[in-house]
């Protein structure tokens, strides 16, 4: 499980003490992350949460990528491209079912995640695009398999790719060559 703010937090640890499965709760960033819920939600094992509803892209972020993800789709509201952003807070297991019907409905499904491009939410929604035999475009935005230089959170995520700008312009790049 990968939260993306502190009710995320609260909802993962609910839901881990109510499942007889193993969880895993991966909680990165730092103290004092954005806030993506104001309110409550809903939270199922295995299900995404949509947080935008758009046209022709699906942003599937997980963790403290949601928020970046978020604040990507303004970015792209501002030239008139509109995206659908979904809170992977669940990785294992995939929701594979969400993952199809974006695959069916867009052009291009990018997953953002602060993991290495190899293992995680990227490999994890490509597998299920291949599974499913869609031919969707799929962006991977997250850590190269590369050692970066050392230094705070966003330095970080900028060596990455993955500040709101960022994101929004590898999109904006890839969406130009579909």
């Amino acid at each position: 499980l990968s939260p993306a703010d502190g009710v995320g937090i609260a909802k993962s640890i609910i839901a881990s003490l109510q499942t007889d499965k193993p969880v895993y709760i991966r909680l990165t960033g730092g103290a004092n992350h954005p806030i993506v819920y104001q309110n409550d939600i809903d939270y199922e094992i295995g299900k995404f949460n949509e947080l935008i509803k758009g046209e022709g892209i699906s942003i599937i972020a997980t963790g403290t990528m949601v928020y970046n993800s978020l604040k990507a789709a303004e970015l792209l509201k501002q030239k008139g491209i509109f995206v659908s952003v979904y809170d992977a807070h669940t990785i294992k297991p995939l929701d594979e079912e969400m993952v199809k019907k974006c695959a069916e409905k867009d052009r291009l499904i990018v997953t953002v995640e602060e993991h290495n491009v190899f293992g995680g939410l990227g490999s994890c929604v490509a597998e299920c695009i291949v599974k499913h035999k869609n031919a969707t475009t799929h962006l991977a935005l997250g850590v190269d398999d590369v050692f970066l230089h050392p230094g705070d959170y966003n330095f970080m995520l900028k060596q990455a790719g993955l500040l709101p700008e960022q994101i929004a312009e590898s999109i904006l790049i890839a969406n130009s060559t579909l």
